[in-house]
């Protein structure tokens, strides 16, 4: 085949393409003019006086959402949190394993190489037994947004910035100051939040089935000071003790007795804590209704929530010289309104209380907190967030159940002989949240935006669930499979702060399998930024760098690349 032929054949499927895309996005645009254009308003317009004029827009009512309209409500603002779910959590949130750990994964050449892995197809590669990477080959090569995504985080994988290890850094310190506030919380309001949440203080067990180190080598990992380390990927400050031998491991935690293949050894967390952080959306949200003074919301703020309300589209208006010098007519400078499917949603304000201001316009602040959505938030407003979901599967089995099941049989089930705590093999967590629900979670897989489960994927978790926990066997088959999106942002490091080159765009999203623990950590930096606090208050105050975090150079104005990507995911 001649060059000539090659670079027609190349011409005619870039145009093809480009005719695709075009037709694609035109059909997007025309379902854009059809939205509602009637006003929805979601503020109490009892509660616009001169006092308290102070609101705010949450997009998303995850467990990150709902923790930001409850620190945005402790300092008075009304705020109207968009869910298109019908209730709060019910996405990733309703899917976490619920680890409260002090500690990070980091993206680094590690964690590269065991998502390659999953690229390279197993006539080639020989694949272990159980993989925890997937990858929808169809879905994701055909996604232009994957394509850079993948692209930047293999850059930042194998070629870090000189500030990445800072970053981490930055990112370990705010963790162990968000996990510990949400323990402080759960700890006070046992009766209610961690009742409702399942909260568990019983550790967590990483069990190892390597071969029995010497004695010597054993000795000395016994007697190791823990302390911050990256390793596997991973950096942790939580104390911990090694468990060598079968024995110490089983004594720990008997359900592990049932495995076919016993476990060797354990490295046991001891002071880690759990809770469902999809059960803990819905009881925060119920908190947020109130205005009691034991949960600090008795100054003047209000949550409103609304469900079933999916943002399909963003208008936005350069920013006047007052409010930005670095602003120019490209820059989509603020969101003023909303159109969603139940009408507009205007994101201003007008001052006519005050005669002074009376005319004023001031932008209601807009929290962008959709977990994996963020991109395609952002995209309405021709923005790029690198974010990329990356899909978890999720089972609960019932302790109740288990128990009862067995009553009858030949092998009798008694608490013992169920998990009670996080107990990890490797890329299988199963944690026992409160009396009942044992969940059951593992899976990290590149197929868009999809949360139903790739039956053959399903299999093979399912497969592994049974493995690990063989009594369940009967609870697990029945079980259903629920997916979630876990929001992987590139670099691995938390997307917080105000969007650059706008005065009322924040996004709290990120960075990956750990967001839920930082919740209240990160609420409460988004509140204190929409107040107006500098990083350095911030960081003297929460004694924590958010400014690390900050979206500028991450998130960027990309007009015809979210063209591209909407036309692609036909929003």
């Amino acid at each position: 085949m001649s060059v000539a032929v090659v670079a027609r054949s190349a011409t005619a499927a870039v145009a093809g393409l480009g005719a695709l895309t075009m037709y694609r996005y035109r059909g997007v645009m025309e379902r854009q003019r059809q939205l509602p254009q009637h006003s929805f308003s979601v503020f109490d317009e009892q509660k616009h006086t001169e006092q308290n004029q102070r609101r705010a827009i949450v997009i998303g009512a995850g467990v990150v959402g709902v923790a930001t309209a409850y620190q945005l409500a402790r300092r008075g603002y009304q705020v109207a949190v968009l869910e298109p779910m019908p209730e709060p959590g019910e996405e990733c949130s309703a899917c976490a394993a619920g680890g409260m750990q002090r500690s990070n994964p980091v993206v680094d050449r590690d964690s590269w190489i065991a998502v390659a892995k999953c690229f390279i197809p197993k006539w080639i590669y020989q694949h272990p037994p159980f993989d925890f990477f997937h990858i929808s080959w169809l879905e994701c090569l055909t996604d232009p947004f994957f394509l850079r995504w993948v692209l930047t985080f293999t850059q930042t994988s194998l070629w870090p910035s000189a500030q990445q290890a800072d970053k981490q850094n930055d990112m370990l310190a705010f963790t162990d100051k968000a996990v510990q506030d949400m323990i402080r919380m759960l700890e006070r309001n046992r009766g209610y939040l961690g009742k409702q949440s399942g909260y568990n203080t019983r550790g967590s067990l990483a069990v190892s089935y390597d071969p029995p180190k010497p004695p010597a080598e054993q000795e000395k990992e016994q007697t190791k000071t823990p302390k911050a380390h990256a390793s596997q990927s991973k950096m942790n400050l939580e104390p911990a003790r090694q468990l060598v031998g079968t024995d110490q491991v089983l004594r720990e935690e008997p359900s592990l007795r049932f495995q076919k293949q016993q476990p060797t050894g354990a490295k046991y967390e001891y002071e880690a804590k759990a809770a469902s952080s999809g059960r803990f959306s819905k009881a925060l949200a119920d908190v947020c209704k109130t205005q009691s003074r034991q949960w600090d919301l008795h100054k003047g703020g209000k949550v409103t929530f609304f469900y079933d309300t999916r943002v399909q589209g963003i208008t936005t208006a350069a920013i006047s010289s007052s409010d930005s010098s670095s602003s120019t007519n490209k820059d989509p400078g603020q969101i003023t309104r909303l159109h969603t499917n139940r009408g507009v949603i205007d994101c201003s304000v007008v001052n006519d209380k005050d005669q002074n201001k009376a005319g004023t316009v001031t932008p209601i602040p807009v929290v962008v907190a959709a977990g994996a959505w963020v991109p395609h938030i952002l995209s309405l407003m021709d923005w790029y967030a690198p974010v990329y979901p990356l899909k978890g599967y999720s089972m609960s089995v019932s302790a109740e159940e288990a128990l009862e099941s067995s009553a009858g049989g030949s092998t009798k089930l008694s608490e013992q002989d169920l998990p009670s705590r996080i107990v990890a093999d490797k890329y299988m967590y199963t944690t026992r949240l409160g009396k009942d629900e044992i969940r059951i979670t593992s899976i990290g897989e590149f197929s868009g935006w999809s949360t139903q489960p790739t039956a053959l994927v399903d299999k093979e978790f399912r497969r592994e669930a049974v493995r690990q926990f063989p009594q369940l066997e009967t609870l697990i088959d029945k079980a259903v499979t629920r997916c979630g999106h876990r929001p992987l942002v590139n670099d691995g490091i938390l997307l917080l702060g105000r969007v650059s080159d706008t005065s009322n765009v924040y996004v709290s999203c990120g960075p990956g399998s750990n967001g839920w623990k930082l919740a209240m950590g990160s609420g409460d930096a988004v509140a204190r930024l929409i107040e107006g606090q500098s990083f350095q208050q911030i960081q003297q105050e929460m004694g924590a760098n958010v400014q690390t975090f900050d979206p500028s150079g991450r998130v960027m104005h990309a007009p015809w690349f979210a063209k591209l990507c909407r036309a692609r995911w036909d929003i």
